[in-house]
């Protein structure tokens, strides 16, 4: 597996964390744990984006 799978896997592994916690709020980290979460996401998203726009050229 190359680190360009890996991070895939790890964003759609993070985009169904994401769509779960909201229905499970019980026992859970802080909104705040979760907000750094999704900013991290996003960022991570960004730069796999960016990873893909370079390999494709």
């Amino acid at each position: 597996m190359t680190r360009y799978e890996f991070a895939a896997a790890l964003a759609a592994c993070l985009n169904q964390v994401e769509q779960n916690i909201p229905n499970q709020t019980n026992g859970l980290a802080p909104k705040s744990d979760l907000e750094n979460l999704v900013q991290r996401q996003q960022k991570l998203n960004q730069e796999l984006q960016e990873l893909n726009n370079r390999v494709k050229e």
